[in-house]
């Protein structure tokens, strides 16, 4: 009886297959643009949807297949996800051909519009098989869909000056003592500004790091209308107002004002400081009582320069400066105390003051800025303020210290 021996299978060997794959428009178009104002597609899918299929051609190295015929076809709305979460089905955006009407099989129409702000990219995986294996193939491409905004009237919120505003009361041209700022915005409409009878404005001041709405109760600050409503412009008092962040907001409108903004982005942040310069320094000197008796009972007086390194301030800047003068005796456990407030000179008897006798003493003095204003109240406790030349002026009663 004879023998067999085992089998040995014979092998094949199939060159790598090129595929060359895209994706197709065969109606509407993959750009489209939104009208802001009109609210309206070009062009609209709802209307004229757009129509994409996969087109594969595949070759060798020793044989051109050409374009191949597709066994399926599977859409994606965006990149495709585990579980083909995001596969597209047919329903009311969306239909897949059957191959009938004219329309190749397989081919996806699109009657989706795109938002401008929300890109959407389409991925079709074309199926085909490969002749010389039998084998199915898997080809991945996609298109790109998204519309461009067009707004005629792409609107701009600007501001008349600095986002940063300090006052340094030493460079003021004119020193009345109250020192109003304004802060000017403007809405803007492309390159034309939108006239205030259509133009709304809010005005917000931080507070407890949020900002809340400026209220005609806020002392220092206008920028309320005779009806409570907001202006264009608001003024300040640099002198009471020292250290704040003011924010506007901004919209056009037709018709009725709208009580708050109806476009967020339109909005300008403005700091405001009243401050001198870093430069700023002081230097007392001594006039009187160079040599003291033990019983201290001679006057003792000194003078306080101010200056900067650019000049001298003299006597007609002491509205602008709180001063105030201390000494301290020598003797142990002697606290410091303050001998005056205010005025560039100070003359004093030791022991009127209380120093102990028979100790040396020291004077200093404490210079800082005047940075207040005590407004005038009406019975209510509302702020007086009057239109002079078209200008809001403030009425106040005298300084007060910070």
């Amino acid at each position: 009886m004879g023998i067999k021996s085992n089998k040995q299978q014979g092998r094949i060997y199939v060159s790598p297959l090129s595929i060359q794959g895209e994706i197709i428009v065969l109606s509407g178009s993959p750009v489209q643009t939104y009208d802001k104002q009109l609210r309206e597609y070009s062009p609209d899918r709802t209307l004229t949807p757009l129509v994409i299929v996969p087109k594969v051609s595949a070759f060798d190295e020793k044989t051109v297949f050409g374009e191949m015929e597709l066994t399926g076809v599977e859409w994606f709305e965006g990149a495709p996800r585990d579980k083909s979460a995001n596969r597209i089905v047919e329903g009311e955006y969306y239909s897949i051909s059957d191959g009938s009407g004219g329309v190749p099989k397989y081919a996806l129409t699109i009657r989706k519009n795109t938002p401008p702000e929300k890109p959407v990219e389409y991925f079709g995986i074309a199926i085909f098989t490969d002749p010389r294996t039998n084998r199915e193939v898997r080809c991945e491409r996609s298109v790109k869909s998204y519309a461009h905004l067009y707004d005629n009237k792409a609107y701009s919120l600007r501001l008349k000056g600095d986002s940063v505003m300090v006052t340094d009361p030493l460079r003021l041209a004119d020193r009345s003592g109250y020192w109003d700022r304004e802060i000017e915005p403007q809405l803007y409409t492309g390159t034309e500004p939108v006239d205030d009878e259509h133009a709304a404005y809010f005005w917000d001041i931080l507070e407890n790091g949020a900002y809340r709405p400026v209220t005609p109760d806020d002392p220092g600050i206008v920028c309320h209308d005779v009806n409570g409503v907001y202006t264009r412009k608001l003024m300040y008092q640099a002198k009471y107002v020292t250290d704040a962040s003011f924010r506007v907001r901004a919209c056009e409108y037709a018709g009725s004002r709208p009580q708050a903004p109806t476009d967020g982005r339109l909005e300008k942040v403005i700091e405001v400081k009243t401050e001198m310069a870093a430069s700023l320094n002081c230097e007392i000197i001594q006039t009187k009582g160079f040599t003291l008796s033990d019983d201290m009972k001679q006057p003792s007086a000194y003078e306080i320069r101010i200056f900067d390194n650019r000049r001298e301030y003299g006597t007609e800047y002491d509205d602008l400066f709180r001063i105030i003068w201390k000494g301290q005796s020598a003797k142990p456990g002697e606290p410091e105390k303050v001998l005056a407030t205010g005025g560039r000179t100070l003359e004093f008897i030791p022991a009127d003051k209380g120093f102990p006798a028979k100790y040396i003493f020291h004077v200093r003095a404490e210079v800082g800025l005047l940075i207040g204003e005590s407004l005038m109240g009406d019975e209510e406790g509302a702020v007086i303020s009057s239109q002079i030349d078209g200008q809001t002026v403030f009425i106040a009663t005298g300084p007060v210290y910070e």
